[in-house]
């Protein structure tokens, strides 16, 4: 199997371009006889690197501990999605200390945090891999 002189990764035989970075393969490997010239390469694919589905996780859980919610949709790019769960996860924790000092009231709003806590690290991930699946297919963000 080649290997792309680019990014390195593994090809299948028949390809013209790498299909993880978009480098030109007919045109050879620059310096080793006829093709163009390195800087006359034409690049196809995503211009855009990918996001990390784990990445996401990892903020959305962390932050969202500390009721910092909506950083993995930040990260993924769902800037508005992000700020309504951050908004969300602010008022449930104000909400949680407000409810505290009454004891019983508190509880309520602390499930629901952590009902909003698991589902937007879910939602996170799932945002993630769309949108690498959409910068695949395309090669462009899709939002």
């Amino acid at each position: 199997m080649p290997f792309c002189p680019n990014c390195g990764r593994e090809l299948a035989p028949d390809t013209a371009f790498c299909q993880y970075c978009g480098y030109n393969l007919s045109g050879g490997i620059p310096g080793s006889g006829p093709g163009p010239a390195p800087s006359q390469q034409q690049w196809y694919g995503p211009q855009v690197p990918p996001k990390d589905p784990t990445v996401a996780v990892l903020l959305a859980l962390v932050l969202g501990f500390f009721g910092i919610f909506g950083i993995g949709h930040i990260y993924v790019g769902q800037l508005v999605r992000g700020i309504i769960f951050l908004v969300t996860g602010i008022a449930l924790a104000f909400l949680v200390v407000v409810g505290s000092f009454f004891l019983v009231c508190g509880l309520p709003f602390l499930i629901i945090g952590f009902v909003v806590w698991i589902f937007q690290a879910i939602d996170a991930h799932r945002l993630a891999n769309e949108y690498n699946d959409v910068l695949r297919r395309t090669g462009r963000p899709p939002w």
